[in-house]
Protein backbone atom coordinates (compact mmCIF):
# COMPACT_ATOMS: atom_id res chain seq x y z
CA UNK A 1 0.00 0.00 0.00
CA UNK A 2 2.79 2.40 0.92
CA UNK A 3 4.91 1.47 -2.10
CA UNK A 4 2.09 2.29 -4.51
CA UNK A 5 1.54 5.78 -3.07
CA UNK A 6 2.77 8.91 -4.77
CA UNK A 7 6.05 10.40 -3.61
CA UNK A 8 4.24 13.45 -2.25
CA UNK A 9 1.97 11.20 -0.20
CA UNK A 10 4.95 9.26 1.11
CA UNK A 11 6.68 12.51 2.13
CA UNK A 12 3.43 13.68 3.78
CA UNK A 13 3.14 10.43 5.72
CA UNK A 14 6.77 10.72 6.81
CA UNK A 15 6.34 14.29 8.00
CA UNK A 16 3.09 13.26 9.68
CA UNK A 17 4.94 10.55 11.63
CA UNK A 18 7.61 13.06 12.68
CA UNK A 19 4.89 15.52 13.68
CA UNK A 20 3.07 12.83 15.67
CA UNK A 21 6.30 11.95 17.50
CA UNK A 22 6.95 15.66 18.17
CA UNK A 23 3.43 16.10 19.50
CA UNK A 24 3.86 13.03 21.73
CA UNK A 25 7.21 14.25 23.08
CA UNK A 26 5.79 17.74 23.63
CA UNK A 27 2.78 16.37 25.49
CA UNK A 28 5.01 14.19 27.63
CA UNK A 29 7.28 17.17 28.37
CA UNK A 30 4.30 19.30 29.28
CA UNK A 31 2.99 16.78 31.77
CA UNK A 32 6.49 16.18 33.15
CA UNK A 33 6.97 19.92 33.63
CA UNK A 34 3.65 19.96 35.45
CA UNK A 35 4.89 17.17 37.70
CA UNK A 36 8.13 19.08 38.32
CA UNK A 37 6.09 22.17 39.16
CA UNK A 38 4.04 20.20 41.68
CA UNK A 39 7.20 18.67 43.16
CA UNK A 40 8.80 22.11 43.46
CA UNK A 41 5.64 23.43 45.13
CA UNK A 42 5.69 20.52 47.59
CA UNK A 43 9.39 21.02 48.20
CA UNK A 44 8.87 24.74 48.74
CA UNK A 45 6.03 24.03 51.17
CA UNK A 46 8.13 21.55 53.18
CA UNK A 47 11.07 23.98 53.29
CA UNK A 48 8.74 26.79 54.32
CA UNK A 49 7.21 24.65 57.06
CA UNK A 50 10.68 23.66 58.23
CA UNK A 51 11.57 27.34 58.50
CA UNK A 52 8.32 28.00 60.37
CA UNK A 53 9.03 25.21 62.86
CA UNK A 54 12.53 26.60 63.38
CA UNK A 55 10.95 29.98 64.19
CA UNK A 56 8.60 28.28 66.65
CA UNK A 57 11.51 26.53 68.35
CA UNK A 58 13.64 29.69 68.53
CA UNK A 59 10.92 32.02 69.79
CA UNK A 60 9.62 29.45 72.28
CA UNK A 61 13.13 29.15 73.73
CA UNK A 62 13.27 32.95 74.02
CA UNK A 63 9.82 32.92 75.66
CA UNK A 64 11.00 30.42 78.29
CA UNK A 65 14.06 32.55 79.01
CA UNK A 66 12.08 35.78 79.40
CA UNK A 67 9.43 34.20 81.65
CA UNK A 68 11.96 32.49 83.91
CA UNK A 69 14.55 35.25 83.93
CA UNK A 70 15.12 37.25 87.10
CA UNK A 71 16.34 40.79 86.45
CA UNK A 72 15.80 44.40 87.48
CA UNK A 73 13.78 45.14 84.34
CA UNK A 74 10.96 42.64 84.78
CA UNK A 75 8.47 44.56 82.63
CA UNK A 76 10.91 44.48 79.71
CA UNK A 77 11.15 40.71 80.05
CA UNK A 78 7.35 40.37 80.22
CA UNK A 79 6.94 42.53 77.09
CA UNK A 80 9.54 40.45 75.24
CA UNK A 81 7.84 37.25 76.39
CA UNK A 82 4.49 38.54 75.13
CA UNK A 83 6.00 39.27 71.71
CA UNK A 84 7.61 35.81 71.49
CA UNK A 85 4.34 34.22 72.58
CA UNK A 86 2.45 35.97 69.76
CA UNK A 87 5.06 34.88 67.21
CA UNK A 88 4.88 31.25 68.37
CA UNK A 89 1.05 31.30 68.15
CA UNK A 90 1.12 32.79 64.64
CA UNK A 91 3.78 30.35 63.40
CA UNK A 92 1.87 27.39 64.86
CA UNK A 93 -1.29 28.44 63.04
CA UNK A 94 0.72 28.81 59.82
CA UNK A 95 2.40 25.41 60.21
CA UNK A 96 -0.91 23.67 60.97
CA UNK A 97 -2.46 25.22 57.85
CA UNK A 98 0.24 24.14 55.39
CA UNK A 99 1.49 20.82 56.81
CA UNK A 100 0.30 17.78 54.82
CA UNK A 101 2.40 14.98 56.32
CA UNK A 102 0.11 13.11 58.80
CA UNK A 103 2.88 12.37 61.31
CA UNK A 104 4.16 15.94 61.37
CA UNK A 105 0.62 17.31 61.52
CA UNK A 106 -0.17 15.12 64.55
CA UNK A 107 2.94 16.35 66.37
CA UNK A 108 2.14 19.96 65.53
CA UNK A 109 -1.37 19.55 66.91
CA UNK A 110 0.18 18.15 70.09
CA UNK A 111 2.56 21.13 70.23
CA UNK A 112 -0.36 23.54 69.77
CA UNK A 113 -2.35 21.87 72.58
CA UNK A 114 0.55 21.93 75.02
CA UNK A 115 1.44 25.50 74.09
CA UNK A 116 -2.13 26.54 74.91
CA UNK A 117 -1.75 25.05 78.41
CA UNK A 118 1.71 26.61 78.72
CA UNK A 119 0.23 30.01 77.84
CA UNK A 120 -2.42 29.64 80.53
CA UNK A 121 0.34 29.01 83.08
CA UNK A 122 2.12 32.14 81.84
CA UNK A 123 -1.07 34.07 82.61
CA UNK A 124 -0.80 32.74 86.18
CA UNK A 125 2.92 33.38 86.61
CA UNK A 126 3.14 36.94 85.28
CA UNK A 127 0.71 38.53 87.82
CA UNK A 128 2.53 36.75 90.67
CA UNK A 129 5.87 38.01 89.36
CA UNK A 130 4.50 41.55 89.22
CA UNK A 131 3.04 41.33 92.74
CA UNK A 132 6.28 39.96 94.12
CA UNK A 133 8.35 42.66 92.41
CA UNK A 134 6.06 45.35 93.86
CA UNK A 135 6.27 43.79 97.33
CA UNK A 136 10.06 43.68 97.17
CA UNK A 137 10.36 47.25 95.92
CA UNK A 138 7.81 48.84 98.25
CA UNK A 139 8.12 46.77 101.44
CA UNK A 140 10.86 44.16 101.69
CA UNK A 141 13.90 46.14 100.50
CA UNK A 142 13.09 49.43 102.30
CA UNK A 143 12.03 47.61 105.51
CA UNK A 144 15.22 45.54 105.52
CA UNK A 145 17.42 48.62 105.16
CA UNK A 146 15.43 50.62 107.72
CA UNK A 147 15.46 47.75 110.22
CA UNK A 148 19.26 47.64 110.30
CA UNK A 149 19.50 51.44 110.44
CA UNK A 150 16.97 51.68 113.30
CA UNK A 151 18.72 48.94 115.28
CA UNK A 152 22.02 50.79 114.97
CA UNK A 153 20.32 54.03 116.04
CA UNK A 154 18.73 52.24 119.01
CA UNK A 155 22.11 50.84 119.99
CA UNK A 156 23.65 54.33 119.94
CA UNK A 157 20.72 55.77 121.90
CA UNK A 158 20.96 53.10 124.61
CA UNK A 159 24.73 53.59 124.83
CA UNK A 160 24.42 57.36 125.24
CA UNK A 161 21.51 57.36 127.70
CA UNK A 162 21.85 54.42 130.03
CA UNK A 163 25.01 52.56 129.18
CA UNK A 164 23.15 49.28 129.83
CA UNK A 165 25.83 46.76 128.81
CA UNK A 166 23.44 43.81 128.60
CA UNK A 167 21.08 45.73 126.33
CA UNK A 168 24.01 46.81 124.17
CA UNK A 169 25.21 43.22 123.82
CA UNK A 170 21.73 42.05 122.87
CA UNK A 171 21.33 44.86 120.35
CA UNK A 172 24.64 43.83 118.80
CA UNK A 173 23.22 40.33 118.39
CA UNK A 174 20.00 41.78 116.95
CA UNK A 175 21.98 43.73 114.36
CA UNK A 176 23.84 40.55 113.43
CA UNK A 177 20.56 38.63 113.05
CA UNK A 178 19.11 41.45 110.93
CA UNK A 179 22.13 41.32 108.60
CA UNK A 180 21.85 37.54 108.24
CA UNK A 181 18.12 37.93 107.69
CA UNK A 182 18.51 40.38 104.81
CA UNK A 183 21.06 38.09 103.16
CA UNK A 184 18.76 35.06 103.35
CA UNK A 185 15.78 37.08 102.13
CA UNK A 186 17.78 38.17 99.07
CA UNK A 187 18.80 34.57 98.41
CA UNK A 188 15.19 33.42 98.62
CA UNK A 189 14.06 36.12 96.18
CA UNK A 190 16.74 35.27 93.63
CA UNK A 191 15.92 31.56 93.69
CA UNK A 192 13.38 29.84 95.87
CA UNK A 193 14.98 27.35 98.23
CA UNK A 194 13.15 25.86 101.21
CA UNK A 195 16.40 25.60 103.15
CA UNK A 196 16.98 29.35 102.75
CA UNK A 197 13.39 30.08 103.79
CA UNK A 198 13.93 28.04 106.96
CA UNK A 199 17.15 29.95 107.69
CA UNK A 200 15.33 33.26 107.26
CA UNK A 201 12.52 32.10 109.56
CA UNK A 202 15.19 31.16 112.10
CA UNK A 203 16.70 34.64 111.79
CA UNK A 204 13.29 36.22 112.39
CA UNK A 205 12.74 34.02 115.45
CA UNK A 206 16.16 34.90 116.88
CA UNK A 207 15.66 38.58 116.16
CA UNK A 208 12.23 38.69 117.83
CA UNK A 209 13.48 36.76 120.88
CA UNK A 210 16.43 39.12 121.23
CA UNK A 211 14.22 42.20 120.83
CA UNK A 212 11.83 40.87 123.47
CA UNK A 213 14.75 40.59 125.90
CA UNK A 214 15.89 44.11 125.03
CA UNK A 215 12.37 45.45 125.55
CA UNK A 216 12.37 44.29 129.15
CA UNK A 217 15.47 46.43 129.84
CA UNK A 218 14.13 49.68 128.38
CA UNK A 219 12.12 51.89 130.66
CA UNK A 220 11.03 54.69 128.34
CA UNK A 221 12.20 57.81 126.59
CA UNK A 222 13.63 58.05 123.10
CA UNK A 223 15.08 54.55 123.18
CA UNK A 224 11.66 53.07 123.91
CA UNK A 225 10.08 54.89 120.98
CA UNK A 226 12.78 53.65 118.60
CA UNK A 227 12.36 50.14 120.04
CA UNK A 228 8.60 50.20 119.41
CA UNK A 229 9.23 51.29 115.82
CA UNK A 230 11.74 48.45 115.38
CA UNK A 231 9.32 45.79 116.65
CA UNK A 232 6.51 47.09 114.39
CA UNK A 233 8.91 47.17 111.45
CA UNK A 234 10.08 43.63 112.19
CA UNK A 235 6.52 42.32 112.18
CA UNK A 236 5.78 44.11 108.90
CA UNK A 237 9.02 42.79 107.38
CA UNK A 238 8.19 39.25 108.50
CA UNK A 239 4.67 39.41 107.06
CA UNK A 240 5.98 40.67 103.72
CA UNK A 241 8.66 37.97 103.69
CA UNK A 242 6.11 35.20 104.19
CA UNK A 243 3.97 36.56 101.36
CA UNK A 244 7.00 36.78 99.08
CA UNK A 245 8.16 33.27 100.07
CA UNK A 246 4.71 31.85 99.30
CA UNK A 247 4.58 33.58 95.90
CA UNK A 248 8.16 32.54 95.15
CA UNK A 249 7.25 28.93 95.92
CA UNK A 250 4.21 29.10 93.61
CA UNK A 251 6.25 30.66 90.79
CA UNK A 252 9.06 28.13 91.27
CA UNK A 253 6.58 25.24 91.26
CA UNK A 254 4.95 26.40 88.02
CA UNK A 255 8.14 27.25 86.16
CA UNK A 256 10.08 24.17 87.20
CA UNK A 257 7.18 21.73 87.41
CA UNK A 258 4.45 21.36 84.82
CA UNK A 259 5.68 24.25 82.65
CA UNK A 260 9.16 22.75 82.34
CA UNK A 261 7.69 19.35 81.44
CA UNK A 262 5.43 20.87 78.78
CA UNK A 263 8.31 22.94 77.43
CA UNK A 264 10.50 19.86 77.10
CA UNK A 265 7.71 18.03 75.25
CA UNK A 266 7.15 20.98 72.93
CA UNK A 267 10.87 21.23 72.18
CA UNK A 268 11.11 17.48 71.50
CA UNK A 269 8.10 17.51 69.14
CA UNK A 270 9.41 20.58 67.31
CA UNK A 271 12.79 18.91 66.87
CA UNK A 272 11.11 15.73 65.53
CA UNK A 273 9.07 17.77 63.03
CA UNK A 274 12.21 19.61 61.87
CA UNK A 275 14.10 16.32 61.43
CA UNK A 276 11.20 14.80 59.45
CA UNK A 277 10.95 17.85 57.18
CA UNK A 278 14.72 17.83 56.64
CA UNK A 279 14.55 14.16 55.63
CA UNK A 280 11.85 15.00 53.05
Amino acid sequence: FFTDRKISTKIGIGFGCVLAITVGVSALSYFEFGKVARDVADYSRVVGNSSTISDIDRHFLALRRHIGEVSDNMEENIAAAKKDREVVSARLAQALKFTRNPERLAKLKDVAGQFEHYSKDIDKVVPMQRDQAKLVKEVIDPNGRKLEADLEQLQKNVASQSGNSNALILLGEAIKFAGQLRLNVEKMLSRHDNAVVEKAEGNFANLKTTLAAVGKMLAGGGARKIFDDVTTLTDSYHKAFRKAAHDSHEIHTLLNGEMRKMAQNIAADAEAVKASALAD
